[in-house]
């Protein structure tokens, strides 16, 4: 497993293409040479799940692919293995230690790191220690079943990290500083900057829209990575 002394800030930020058309998928992934690690979920991969993929190949990207994979450990353990053509280098799913046993069964010898998402970010509860225990308890699960780590907001990285190690934490949710005032309208609440997500211990980060729909994506990246610079 990967530790946190082998964080990277080359691979920390992945850019979420969180498009329907590959036309899309490629301006911005032309457009951001330095960016190497991008996700695929659900929307894009659905439409163009074998083009997309093959695309990003093609650059040496490496590839997140995000289908929060849940269902009985046989059939997680099937979709898992036809995964395995691709080899992503992480893939997630969103199930108990059985399921998460299955995948990494599925996984088979590959280089591909299961995560398993502990608490959605747009889940919200007025006890925020409730969420800190659900998130804690999912990663219990996930780490008793053997798999690489987890996906969780990075509200709840540095105890995941204090806890667990060797653990992979990915933090979705990403928001610039400026855009504080706008969570209240956006379907992710549990947000945290860049900057903070490092500080606690994320091993990445994964942007999408503050990026993707920025009039200049390059700037914004250039603004992400001064930030995490300046840490350290």
């Amino acid at each position: 497993m990967m530790t946190i002394t082998q964080r990277s800030k080359e691979t920390f930020v992945i850019v979420a293409l969180d498009f329907s058309t590959l036309s899309e998928v490629k301006t911005i992934v032309h457009g951001l040479p330095e960016i190497n690690f991008y996700k695929v979920g659900m929307e894009l991969f659905y439409a163009y799940g074998a083009d997309s993929i093959d695309f990003l190949k093609s650059l040496n990207k490496k590839i997140f692919l995000d289908l929060k994979i849940n269902d009985i450990p046989n059939t997680i353990e099937k979709a898992v293995r036809s995964l395995m053509r691709w080899e992503p280098d992480y893939l997630t799913v969103f199930t108990d230690k059985k399921g998460v046993e299955a995948a990494i069964i599925g996984s088979g010898t590959k280089k591909t790191k299961i995560l398993n998402v502990t608490l959605l970010t747009s889940d919200i509860d007025s006890d925020f220690s409730k969420s800190e225990q659900t998130v804690l308890d999912r990663a219990e699960i996930t780490f008793q079943a053997g798999g690489h780590g987890v996906i969780c907001s990075g509200k709840e990285s540095s105890l995941v990290r204090k806890k667990y190690k060797d653990f992979l934490i990915v933090n979705p949710g990403i928001r610039l500083i400026e855009e504080a005032s706008k969570i209240i309208h956006d379907d992710q609440k549990r947000v945290v900057t860049p900057s903070a997500a490092w500080q606690n211990g994320a091993n990445n980060i994964v942007i999408g829209r503050p990026v993707t729909k920025a009039n200049s994506p390059k700037d914004i990246i250039a603004r992400i990575y001064k930030e995490i610079d300046l840490l350290d």
